[in-house]
């Protein structure tokens, strides 16, 4: 029996990790090991989810046992806060996206009136569109040019009761929100 696990080698804090049993021959049991920090998503046989909440180097013990015969594998994961997507590997593609840090509507719900705050990392143009979600009616459309942080006072005319959809865009990254607008 050799166990072997496949699984992510870098994520970002509050990221959900799968680590996928590809174990040869099939195992009978599969104990999945983790840091006592992280939190399960999902464990079974087959795979296993988790997240982990602070930046640092964890490793992930799959122990697989076949008959008479258990086999066990480790691997590594480093996981990165969002602002640090610059010390990622740069193989892996991770540099040249935005990341959302915060995305806040306030108040939500709301009658028409409210704000959008976004936080990106690193500085980037951003562009607002809401859409109605019953017929998909572009309602508002808005830029922004070259900062991390934005702040949008939206107010809406002529507007229906609905829950809408707001989508931000940032370099090749996009954000979805939903707003419940009342009247």
């Amino acid at each position: 029996m050799k166990a072997d696990f496949l699984m992510a080698v870098q994520a970002f804090v509050g990221d959900t990790v799968y680590a996928l049993n590809v174990s040869s021959p099939s195992a009978d049991f599969v104990d999945w090991l983790f840091p006592a920090d992280a939190y399960l998503v999902e464990r079974n046989a087959s795979r296993a989810g988790f997240v982990l909440g602070a930046p640092g180097n964890y490793t992930i013990r799959m122990l697989a046992t076949k008959d008479d015969c258990q086999n066990s594998k480790q691997r590594d994961i480093r996981i990165f806060n969002r602002n640090d997507i610059g010390q990622t590997d740069p193989q892996l593609g991770y540099q040249n996206q935005i990341s959302f840090g915060k995305v806040g509507v306030y108040p939500n719900p709301n009658y028409g009136k409210f704000s959008l705050q976004i936080e990106l990392s690193p500085a980037s143009d951003v562009s607002v569109s809401m859409y109605r979600s019953l017929n998909s009616a572009l309602v508002y459309q808005t830029d922004g040019k070259g900062k991390s942080r934005y702040d949008f006072a939206i107010e809406l005319k002529n507007f229906v009761q609905d829950v809408y959809v707001i989508v931000i865009r940032a370099g090749t990254s996009i954000y979805r929100q939903k707003v419940l607008i009342m009247n």
